[in-house]
């Protein structure tokens, strides 16, 4: 591999950095040579001249070194993955079905060393059918979608889950959202199994990790723009990253909520005292909540919950119910 940095003149002045491949078999001191002298020659045409002075062209080999040995544990079964070198290709047969899982080990553009690239494992089958097999894999960031995918069709196929089932569940989806990349595709599907959940009998223990999900789920989804929000039946999550130079306090309000029907929500950038006419609930922030920022610099992240179902907070009290979450 060769690095050089190329300067071009004639108006602005530009400099960029990108890597050259060469066939192992050649001679390093002669190729750099070579493509100092191709750089340096500049290039013109009718219409733009390029000048690239000798003095600001740098060419460096480097060696990138190898992609790790590396045993992945996945939905679609063990797969070890061989040293190999940069910018290039390894196949091995998928542990189920006859096609073949890939893995391209590149050149990093900004450390120059040789990293592997996710999987491709889309041909291949998967090996989990039921929650034991759910259990003995290992979530991480790659696979954490796929978990997600994975508990989404067990819980079609079985619809009423034991406590060591529901058990397995909650702590996979547990470490899905402390270890996996939340894009708002996959906090989405999240919201709709935790939606699912509230229909199967659980625990007080279940409860409080259903609760830690979606609070840990709110805090790591990464979105664009100020706001997002995620429903499903009779759950609705709104979160909101304000402008702290702009903050006059928030409002999240429930509209409409019909027997196990997805909330209609909405939010204001301002503290409402009195909610409109036909809000079945609703919540409240002032201005002065503002001195809890952080004063990082970094953008604070609030986020407003709504749970439709009173089992989730019945109390060991039979008079006492909270039947709404906010």
């Amino acid at each position: 591999m060769d690095v050089w940095n190329l300067a071009i003149k004639g108006g602005p002045k530009y400099m960029t950095t990108f890597q050259i491949q060469a066939i192992p078999s050649v001679n390093v001191t002669a190729t750099e040579r070579l493509i100092y002298e191709l750089l340096t020659r500049g290039y013109t045409n009718a219409t733009i001249s390029i000048s690239v002075p000798s003095g600001e062209v740098n060419i460096s080999h480097i060696d990138p070194g190898l992609c790790p040995e590396e045993i992945m544990l996945t939905v679609y079964g063990l797969y070890p993955w061989p040293e190999m070198t940069a910018q290039s290709e390894y196949s091995m047969g998928c542990v189920r079905g006859n096609e073949f899982a890939t893995r391209f080990c590149k050149l990093n553009g900004a450390t120059d060393r040789a990293v592997w690239d996710h999987p491709d494992m889309s041909k291949c089958i998967r090996i989990v059918s039921d929650f034991d097999d759910l259990e003995n894999i290992t979530v991480t960031a790659d696979n954490s979608a796929d978990i997600v995918d994975m508990i989404e069709d067990l819980l079609k196929e079985q619809s009423n889950l034991n406590d060591a089932q529901m058990d397995i569940v909650l702590e996979k989806l547990s470490e899905v959202t402390e270890v996996g990349t939340l894009t708002t595709a996959l906090s989405n599907d999240i919201t709709k199994i935790v939606s699912n959940i509230f229909y199967i009998k659980t625990n007080p223990t279940q409860i409080n990790k259903i609760l830690s999900i979606t609070d840990l789920m709110g805090d790591r989804t990464v979105f664009e723009g100020d706001a997002h929000n995620m429903t499903a039946p009779s759950l609705a999550l709104q979160l909101i990253n304000p402008d702290t130079s702009q903050f006059h306090g928030l409002t999240f309000e429930v509209s409409s909520l019909l027997n196990d029907s997805t909330p209609e929500i909405f939010y204001d950038k301002n503290f409402t005292v009195h909610p409109d006419t036909g809000t079945v609930a609703f919540i409240s922030l002032p201005h002065a909540i503002e001195s809890f920022f952080p004063d990082n610099g970094a953008r604070p992240r609030v986020q407003f919950h709504f749970y439709g179902k009173e089992n989730l907070f019945e109390s060991l009290a039979p008079s006492l119910i909270n039947p709404t979450y906010l």
